[in-house]
Order: C-alpha cells, then sequence, then structure tokens
C-alpha cells in the first residue's frame, strides 16, 4: 500500500457530526417519552406511527449497544445512517412483497464488519414482531450462537437488549417475562414469535415464517441443508456474513454459482460517514483516514475479508491456493422432461477411499478416460459404528453402481486404519470392512511412509493434480462435485491451512491446521490420489487401470430423475 498519509480532518469533522445528531435525537426522544407519558392520545399517535413507518420507530424507540470506550457510552440510540435506512426500507419492502402471495425472495447482505448490519436487521424484526405480529426465525451455527443470556454478542441478546429499553406502553398486552421470553424464543401473546435454532437438516420444521435470517452464514460450514429445508418454511431467506474464503454456500450465494435469484445489499465500509470520510482511490484501491489505521493493525486476509469484502484473499495460510472454480462442477438446475445430468463417467473405475477415525470419512474417486480425478461424493459420519459406516456405504456404491456401472471397483485407506479397533469391536475395522462386508482396503501402498511424510506426500500429490490441465477436456485433472461434497470445497478453499500460531501469527508451513472435518475428507481426497495417480509427475493411463472403452457420451443421464 502506498505510504502516502491521509489527514483525519474530514474523519473528525464527521466523527463530530454524528455526536451532534445523536445529542439532537437524545434530547427529541427525552421530550416525546415524556409527553407520551403524560397524554395516552399521544402514545396512540404513536403506536399508530410506528404501525406504518419502520424508520419513525427506529429514530425514537430503537437501541444498540457498544462498549467501545472511544464511543464515550454504551447504550446508544439506534438512529441509523442513511445507508441503513435503505436496509430498513428493503428490508421492510421485500417482506411485504411476498406477504401472503406465493412470491419467494432470496436477500443477501455481504458486508465489510461493524457496519450494524445484525442490529438493523434484528431491530427490523422486533419492530415487525411488535406492530405487524412477525413471526421471524434465526439461524447461527450452534444454539449458543444464537441465544446465550448476558453474551451480547448473540441475537436474542441483542433483541432483549431493545425490548426492555422500550416505555411499558408499547410492549404487548399480557407480555410476561418468564412467560414469554425463553430460551430461543420471544413470543407476543398478541401473536407472533421470533424463533432461534442452529443450522441443522431440520431447521425451520416449527412453521412459516415471514422470513428466516441466516446470520454470520460464511462461518457456519454446516447450513445447506438448512437452507434448503426452509424454502417450505418461509417466502424470504435473509443470508448475512462477510467473506471467508472461495468456498461454502455463502460464498455461491454472494457470487451467482447457485442459479437461484439472488437480491444482494451491499454494505461496503466506504459508505459509513465516519468510516468514509474522505474518501480517496490511490493506486486503484479505496482509502480513508480510518481505513488506514485499521490497516496498520490488521493482516492481509483480515483486510480482504472484513474490510475489502474480498473472497479469494479472505484465507490465511492456504494450502491449495491452485484451487479455483476451474476444479469445482455445479450440478445443471434445469432439467430436461425430468432427467437430470451425473456427474461422472459411465464405466470408469471408482475407489472407494476410507478414513477411520472419531470422524469416519469416506470418498468416492472416480478416474475417468482422460485420467482426470472426479470427486463423486463425500460420506462423513461422526461417532458412528464401523457397521453403520459399511452400510452406508454399500447403499452409496449400489447406486453408483445403478447410474455409473464402472467396470472395476477398488478400496484404499488410511494404514493406520487397519489396526483401529475398541472395545466393542470384535476385529480391527478393515479386517471387519473384508470379513463382512467385502470392501478390502488397500493400506499398505502408504504404510512404510512416516506420519509426517504421508502428510506431505498427500498435499503433493493433489497439487499436481490441481497445477495440470487436461488438453482435451480443458479442465484441471482434479474435478469436485461440489454439492456432493460441501465439506470438501470449503477444506481446498479455505478450511485447510497451514498451522498459524495464535500469538505471533506465524505460518508454520508443513504443519497441517487440526480442523475436523475438513481436515478428514483431505485426507480421503489424499489417500486416493497417491493409490492412484502417485506423487510423481502425472502418469499416462495405465498405472492401476485396465484399459476400457468409454461410452460415446462422458454424461450419464439418470433416468430416475435423480441427480
Amino acid at each position: 500500500m502506498s505510504k502516502v498519509l491521509l489527514s483525519p480532518e474530514a474523519f473528525l469533522k464527521a466523527q463530530a457530526e454524528q455526536r451532534s445528531i445523536q445529542d439532537k435525537w437524545s434530547l427529541d426522544r427525552l421530550r416525546l417519552e415524556a409527553d407520551a407519558a403524560a397524554d395516552p392520545r399521544v402514545r396512540a399517535l404513536i403506536v399508530k406511527a410506528c404501525q406504518g413507518d419502520p424508520l419513525f420507530w427506529f429514530d425514537h424507540f430503537a437501541w444498540t449497544y457498544d462498549p467501545r470506550p472511544e464511543q464515550g457510552r454504551e447504550n446508544v440510540p439506534f438512529i441509523p445512517y442513511d445507508y441503513q435506512r435503505k436496509m430498513i426500507l428493503w428490508l421492510w419492502e421485500s417482506i411485504k412483497s411476498t406477504r401472503g402471495t406465493a412470491q419467494r425472495k432470496n436477500l443477501l447482505v455481504e458486508k465489510s464488519r461493524d457496519m450494524g448490519a445484525s442490529w438493523t436487521m434484528l431491530a427490523f424484526f422486533l419492530w415487525s414482531w411488535l406492530f405487524e405480529n412477525g413471526s421471524y426465525l434465526i439461524i447461527s451455527r450452534k444454539e449458543e450462537e444464537v441465544d446465550k443470556k448476558g453474551d451480547m454478542d448473540t441475537p436474542f441478546e441483542k433483541l432483549r437488549f431493545m425490548f426492555y429499553r422500550l416505555p411499558e406502553w408499547m410492549r404487548p398486552a399480557g407480555f410476561v417475562e418468564r412467560d414469554h421470553d425463553k430460551f430461543l424464543l420471544l413470543k407476543n401473546p398478541e401473536g407472533g414469535d421470533i424463533v432461534g435454532e442452529s443450522a441443522n437438516r431440520n431447521a425451520g420444521r416449527g412453521g412459516r415464517k415471514l422470513a428466516v435470517l441466516f446470520d454470520e452464514q460464511q462461518a457456519m460450514g454446516n447450513d445447506e441443508a438448512a437452507y434448503r429445508a426452509c424454502a417450505q418454511t418461509t417466502n424470504v431467506r435473509i443470508s448475512v456474513g462477510t467473506p471467508a474464503g472461495p468456498a461454502g454456500l455463502y460464498y455461491r450465494l454472494a457470487n451467482a454459482k447457485e442459479k437461484i435469484a439472488i437480491d444482494k445489499l451491499r454494505l461496503h465500509w466506504s459508505l459509513h460517514p465516519e468510516k468514509g470520510a474522505g474518501v480517496q482511490t490511490i493506486e486503484g484501491a479505496m482509502r480513508s483516514y480510518w481505513y488506514d489505521q485499521q490497516v496498520d493493525t490488521m493482516t492481509p486476509e483480515e483486510i480482504a475479508a472484513e474490510l475489502d469484502i474480498s473472497y479469494a484473499t479472505s484465507v490465511r495460510g492456504l494450502i491449495f491456493p491452485e484451487y479455483t472454480e476451474l476444479n469445482k462442477w455445479f450440478p445443471p438446475q434445469v432439467q430436461l422432461m425430468g432427467v437430470k445430468a451425473i456427474f461422472g463417467e459411465e464405466g470408469a473405475p471408482i475407489c472407494r477411499v476410507w478414513d477411520p477415525g472419531l470422524t469416519f470419512a469416506n470418498m468416492f474417486l472416480q478416474k475417468d478416460s482422460h485420467n482426470r480425478a472426479l470427486v463423486l461424493k463425500e460420506n462423513i459420519t461422526t461417532d458412528a459404528s464401523i457397521h453403520d459406516v459399511a452400510q452406508q456405504m454399500e447403499e452409496l456404491s449400489q447406486w453408483f453402481e445403478r447410474r455409473l456401472k464402472p467396470k472395476r471397483w477398488e478400496d484404499c485407506g488410511d494404514p493406520a486404519g487397519a489396526s483401529r479397533q475398541n472395545s466393542a469391536q470384535e476385529a480391527p475395522e478393515y479386517i471387519t470392512l473384508r470379513d463382512q462386508y467385502s470392501f478390502d482396503v488397500d493400506y499398505l501402498f502408504m504404510s512404510d511412509m512416516s506420519s509426517k511424510l504421508r502428510v506431505k506426500s498427500r498435499i503433493a500429490a493433489v497439487k499436481n493434480l490441481l497445477q495440470r490441465i487436461c488438453a482435451a477436456k480443458k479442465t484441471p485433472y482434479l474435478v469436485v462435485n461440489v454439492k456432493e461434497c460441501p465439506t470438501l470445497d470449503e477444506a481446498m478453499a479455505a478450511k485447510y491451512r497451514w498451522k498459524i500460531d495464535r500469538y505471533t501469527k506465524q505460518i508454520f508451513e508443513g504443519r497441517v491446521q487440526e480442523e475436523h472435518p475438513h481436515e478428514d475428507v483431505m485426507d480421503c481426497l489424499g489417500y486416493g490420489v497417491v493409490y492412484w495417480w502417485g506423487v510423481a509427475p502425472l502418469p499416462s493411463r495405465g498405472s492401476r487401470e485396465e484399459i476400457y472403452s468409454p461410452p460415446a457420451s462422458e454424461i450419464v443421464w439418470d433416468y430416475y430423475g435423480r441427480g
């Protein structure tokens, strides 16, 4: 970045102006509350004004919380900035337009950090809950990230903070805290509720909602099934987040990779009246005095994710920067006469890869006639018995057998699995797989390597395929079915990283950050690639492979109508 120093004058002026605005509105609020307390007719007029205009309610009754010492006070009247006012009206119009209709909308807020998007969203929900009997669902990664008493970082504590600062006469008639304010639930006795849930495949089964919020969706990692399920719960799905690498459902939604209509609102730091004060474009980059102060204390990856809304450079310590959109296969959305395209090649051999552990990962990997590695599907189970995993793999294998008709099946896996056995098992897992299920797992192909060398070899083998282009297909030699391998996609794009020291931020290349299940699916891919392609330069067809004639069409059509 250029060393040109920007003057703080515009920033300080904007800061003073915002404090003056806050002081003015604080006085106006006090006068209005005093008039309302003295006259029920004034209260009725205020309620009517709030019902017809969420901006009136925000200006006079909404609150926000900011504990930073430079703000001077923690409890702050929520007077929306211009970009927040546009966001409020955008939400209002979007939800109104679908209410009582068959119309559906997918909204997405793409933001720099600390733009007040979550506070704005939650305050709007609270307004609708108060004056429209609105019902909403808030989803985050875990329940404790949705609601935890005393933790202002959770959405429900933000809602409580705002609700209990309202005057008594504005609260719903009959509201009793012990009955209507519970864990993951804020209920309006006159109708409507705000409910919280963790991201899971059954999310949203509890009833219809005006809208469903996926809060900080980029960090969920398990939101695919929940997002799909909520299409039947609401007409409006709302995604809010900041970049966390080029992977995951939030990334795909924000970058139009899902082939569904998305109405996107982008909240860049330059829209903020203080942060964007005196903004300039220098050497092609937007800068301001505030921005430069942030940059001085942040890593390039933090700057990309939290300020610049950049996906490509928002992850530090990436192991596979070579993994790009070229490596991803997205299922076609259009059906022809009820028929869907399947990813894979009919007749080509398929390898089932096994990585036993508390998180048990499996992968279906195919070598096509061009010697490409096609990653067909991942399968992840936690705390499951070897019998449960084997039965799942049998069912999945039968599915591929009917549709891709592989000429040969092979199995390979982590050498450590040869001796893995718990007290409830009668034999090591690979022995059980061979004797009871006919999965003969080859674990000797890497058994002579140390564990560190195995990791290096797997990474080198995957990089080898990523860096080479198949001239016949104009794709890299490694292609991933993103729909069936979402965890692998996230791992390669962002979650599988070199270890980073939490204090010095130093990257330890050669030591992988332990993060399950992303580490497990990457181990699977690495074992499969080494097993069939080795770690040397890309081999020609033949090693470990019979020569066979592929069908005329490389796309197999599934006449059962399933993809």
